[in-house]
């Protein structure tokens, strides 16, 4: 058993090939070598990092910071590759399974599109309630969306954010999740159930 020790810890995530582990701590996130706990590099916002997620390929890292930017780093050398500013705080990231798009959860209650390559804004989405969960279908072409204290999951397309569809369920729902072949979208909320959509065949109705 392998130990590490790094205080306080705030998060911790392991990239999709469980090669790397990243470590949230206030506003500072550590990269390690998971098989022996080599640290790789350190990475520094100006405020607190709420959130992190690996690229598929686990070279790059996105961060969400209370320092009103989003930023992507190279994961063994610390290099800060893209920033991305907003007048608001950000809180939640996470890649679509090619890595080409960011999507960005915000604190004035909107989801941001991000192109990885170039920074570009893709699209907006705008709400009355926070981003709570966001999950990308394993094809890249929806992302399913979760608000705080919400009863239903939004389905948007990936490249507009235009919304396709929602679920409304019959309590608050707290976690979301696809299946790998990306056919059902798990719901397990305050109802006590665990729900599974055909995302497909709903689309549809």
């Amino acid at each position: 058993m392998n130990k590490l020790y790094i205080m306080p810890m705030n998060s911790i995530v392991f990239s999709n090939n469980g090669s790397m582990l990243a470590i949230i701590s206030s506003d500072t996130v550590r990269t390690f070598n998971a098989s022996n706990f080599e640290r790789l590099a350190i990475m520094r916002h100006d405020d607190a990092i709420k959130d992190s997620d690996f690229s598929d390929d686990g070279k790059i890292l996105a961060t969400a910071s209370l320092d009103n930017t989003s930023r992507i780093w190279n994961v063994t050398s610390g290099e800060e590759l893209l920033r991305i500013n907003y007048n608001t705080s950000t809180h939640k990231v996470v890649f679509s399974e090619d890595s080409k798009i960011l999507a960005i959860g915000c604190l004035d209650n909107s989801v941001r599109g991000i192109e990885v390559s170039t920074g570009k804004e893709l699209f907006k989405i705008n709400s009355s309630n926070p981003i709570y969960d966001l999950v990308f279908s394993p094809d890249g072409k929806i992302i399913a969306g979760l608000y705080k204290y919400d009863d239903m999951v939004h389905i948007w397309n990936a490249t507009t954010g235009c919304e396709i569809k929602t679920l409304k369920q019959d309590a608050v729902i707290t976690s979301i999740s696809f299946s790998p072949n990306g056919k059902c979208l798990a719901i397990v909320g305050l109802s006590y159930e665990i729900i599974l959509w055909n995302i497909y065949i709903q689309m549809q109705k």
